[in-house]
Order: structure tokens, then C-alpha cells, then sequence
């Protein structure tokens, strides 16, 4: 007995389980509650119901990730294609890759942010003002960043403006 004592006491313990159950059993029995006669391992059923639950929710997360992209991509190029209407096409493709470094995080800062870049790099300055024209006719020098070839343009106009007005004196 002395040696094997721990396996006659995990024995009895069995023993007393089983009675206890049957016990049971026979209570609900007795009050008509329905208790099957196979073991029915709850605990596995639901540990695979939830693993198979989280396997679907984690694909339906991945897919609500991949659908969220292609609109924050349809958006971003909507709101690049508005701002970018009225520049000629040219302008278009050069606006478009400076909008391209752009981070999209929602519509509204992302449109002030295109926004200031085609007012930078692309803002038309129109001369509104008829005094401004007369005054650049008349050879009054207007401080106007001009590219070279436009510079060579003003320069032969000028020349061309003082002969006419000193061949009009005589």
C-alpha cells in the first residue's frame, strides 16, 4: 500500500467522481432535464469555433485594408484631376508628379496641400491693369523674372518700340 499510495488515492478519487456524476445524472434524470449519454467536449467545440471566427475576421480586416487603399488612391486622384483642371496639360503631368510626393491622409488637408502647391509653382499672374500695360509701353522697367528666351523677346521689342517712336518724332 505504502508504495502505492498515490495511485490507490488518485484511484478512490476517480471513484468518487464517477459516483458523483452518475448521482447527478440521475438527479436530472429524475427532474426530467435531458442529459446525453456521450461526453460532449464543450470547450474543444468552442476554441474551434472561435479560431475558425478569428481566421474569417482577420481576412475580412485585410480585405476592409485593401478597400480602404483603392479609395484613399480614387480620392487622391479625383481631388488631383479638380485642382488640376484648368493647367494646361503639360502643367498637368508636371503638377501631377510633385502631387505624387504628397502623403494623403484625408481629403481636406490633402486638397489645401495640392491647392498650395499649384498656386507655388503654377500660379498665373495675369496684368489686370490697363495703367500697368502703359506703363510697361511707355519703357518704364517692371522688376518680372523672365526666362532667357522671353528676355530676348522684350529686348528686340524694345528696340523696335524706340525706332518706331524716333522715326514718329521727326
Amino acid at each position: 500500500m505504502k508504495s502505492n499510495e498515490l495511485a490507490v488515492e488518485r484511484g478512490i478519487k476517480g471513484e468518487i467522481a464517477e459516483d458523483f456524476i452518475t448521482g447527478l445524472k440521475k438527479l436530472f434524470e429524475d427532474h426530467y432535464i435531458n442529459v446525453p449519454d456521450e461526453k460532449y467536449d464543450v470547450l474543444e467545440d468552442q476554441a474551434s469555433k472561435i479560431e475558425e471566427l478569428n481566421k474569417k475576421l482577420n481576412e475580412q480586416i485585410e480585405n476592409n485594408v485593401k478597400l480602404n487603399s483603392e479609395i484613399g488612391k480614387l480620392t487622391r486622384q479625383d481631388i488631383v484631376d479638380a485642382v488640376s483642371k484648368d493647367l494646361p496639360d503639360t502643367n498637368k503631368e508636371k503638377f501631377n508628379k510633385l502631387a505624387e510626393e504628397i502623403e494623403y491622409s484625408n481629403a481636406d488637408e490633402f486638397k489645401k496641400k495640392v491647392s498650395t502647391i499649384k498656386e507655388s509653382y503654377f500660379s498665373t499672374k495675369e496684368i489686370s491693369s490697363k495703367s500697368e500695360i502703359d506703363n510697361v509701353a511707355e519703357g518704364e522697367t517692371t522688376h518680372v523674372d523672365l526666362s532667357n528666351a522671353m528676355t530676348a523677346y522684350t529686348a528686340a521689342i524694345t528696340k523696335t518700340k524706340d525706332t518706331i517712336k524716333l522715326g514718329l518724332k521727326k
